[in-house]
């Protein structure tokens, strides 16, 4: 699995991997002039990356476009509220799968005839 990266560049900022807890994590945002401008909170993905030459497939890890900004994306000024959200998405994330565990579903109320 190819890893999202530590360091990256786009959109005219520079980013740097502040953290990361399973498939999220926290990226300091630094403008290329005037420095540290935000935090950015991801929910990181994982795909199946693009053929090479020789046909196989490396899976890879992949940050949320533009387009799912809002919705697997997030900017905060203030480091406490990335922080914040990001641990959110993690108590989510550990909810969601406790309730699609089979052994902790509750049974259905059916009626009998």
């Amino acid at each position: 699995m190819k890893p999202i990266p530590n360091t990256y560049s786009a959109n005219g900022y520079d980013y740097k991997l502040h953290s990361r807890v399973g498939n999220v994590a926290i990226y300091e945002q630094y403008h290329r002039v005037a420095g540290l401008a935000a935090y950015e909170v991801v929910k990181i993905r994982r795909g199946n990356g693009i053929a090479g030459q020789d046909g196989t497939r490396e899976a890879v890890e992949r940050m949320p476009s533009n387009a799912e900004w809002g919705i697997r994306g997030f900017t905060y000024s203030l480091f406490g509220s990335a922080d914040g959200a990001a641990n959110a998405l993690e108590a989510a994330k550990a909810q969601m799968a406790y309730l699609l565990c089979p052994k902790n579903k509750k049974p259905s109320n059916e009626a009998t005839a």
